[in-house]
């Protein structure tokens, strides 16, 4: 798995996590922050190398079903590069704003 795909699966299965156990507040808000943290330090290396390689910093392609032409397919660009590190600054920031009252499913949606 490339670091694109790592980018768009970490949170999902851990909200997907969140959602189906019974997680502690404290506990969902402390592994949100962590996601969410990590999450932007893997969005940085993308940003840094969109110059460097004449505006695409990364791409992965695999087959899915060949058979039909299915294809998964992601890359970023400049102006991708930068919402993937304001995206990743404005979760930590509404994580970091959220109460632990607002529980578990909260932050497994987040």
């Amino acid at each position: 798995m490339s670091q694109l795909s790592f980018l768009i699966f970490t949170p999902l299965l851990l909200g997907f996590v969140f959602l189906a156990f019974n997680v502690r507040s404290h506990l969902a808000r402390n592994l949100s922050l962590v996601s969410s943290f990590f999450t932007l330090l893997q969005a940085i290396g993308p940003a840094l190398r969109v110059r460097a390689n004449n505006g695409v910093a990364a791409r992965e392609g695999y087959d899915w079903l060949p058979a039909i032409g299915l294809r998964y397919d992601l890359a970023v660009d400049g102006i991708s590069a930068v919402f993937l590190l304001l995206v990743g600054i404005v979760f930590l920031m509404g994580i970091f704003a959220s109460a632990v009252s607002f529980g578990t499913r909260y932050f497994g949606l987040m």
